[in-house]
């Protein structure tokens, strides 16, 4: 009864896993989700399902008893048609129908994108992969006006990137709030319920790096390179997640 109302109910929608090899270490993506955005001392349950591959797909209805939704990080695409992708966008549209709480990382970013009628694809050939750290430029007057947004104070901030996909167009009620020099999209909001970042702000540079090695096949060498240099040129060089003001956004947005 009162107790279960003033504890606070996350559900992680978790679209992938990364290499075997690396999971071991860092985790799982929603692991890495729940580590960022668990806020201390309160009263959270945060529940991870496992949507890839329709390994665990939440009804809208058990969804809806969630104060809010986290779609994480995928190795898919969402133009791959696969029956799950399209399962989740579904559970996406119905969240956004009753203002539910989205938050939406990288291939969340673009899923929740596809859901509202915006739509996704790969990244042009003379951009390809954007991985490492990045700076993203932030439209402050108007992310201000968002209530979960008054603190924000900086022009900038650094993030995590790992992504060759790019939304190439935003959903008509969308609103841009971010881009960087390799990328227009990186931060939008719709109404105060959606919030989605390109970026990853629950990656760490570790994870990054082991990512790259993990890969280090199917990547282009220089990608490769220029992802493990880049943690050197962002100033101040990133903390062990990604800057900690975007740790602070996504939470406000939430709570």
């Amino acid at each position: 009864g009162a107790l279960e109302k003033m504890c606070r109910r996350f559900a992680v929608l978790q679209c992938g896993s990364p290499a075997a090899q690396v999971t071991k270490v860092f985790g799982n993506y929603g692991d890495m989700i729940v580590r960022l955005l668990r806020a201390e001392g309160r009263n959270e349950i945060w529940r991870k399902y496992q949507v890839d591959e329709g390994i665990e797909i939440p009804t809208d209805a058990e969804l809806a008893t969630y104060d809010a939704i986290v779609v994480s990080g995928s190795p898919k695409s969402v133009y791959d048609k696969e029956p799950w992708i399209e399962c989740v966008a579904e559970l996406i549209r119905g969240a956004a129908k009753r203002k539910q709480k989205t938050l939406g990382l990288c291939f969340g970013f673009q899923l929740v994108a596809h859901s509202l009628g915006g739509s996704v694809a790969p990244a042009p050939p003379d951009i390809g992969w954007e991985i490492g750290g990045r700076s993203v430029n932030v439209k402050l007057e108007e992310l201000r006006q968002y209530p979960y947004a008054l603190d924000f104070s900086s022009n900038t901030f650094d993030i995590c990137q790992f992504h060759r996909d790019v939304v190439d167009k935003l959903p008509k009620e969308a609103h841009l709030l971010g881009s960087s020099s390799r990328c227009p999209h990186e931060v939008y909001a719709v109404g105060n319920h959606i919030l989605a970042f390109q970026g990853h702000p629950e990656f760490a540079p570790e994870f990054v790096r082991a990512m790259v090695n993990a890969r280090k096949d199917s990547l282009p060498p220089e990608t490769s390179k220029a992802a493990i240099d880049s943690f050197d040129s962002v100033q101040p060089p990133l903390p062990t997640a990604s800057d900690n003001r975007i740790r602070q956004l996504c939470q406000s947005f939430l709570n």
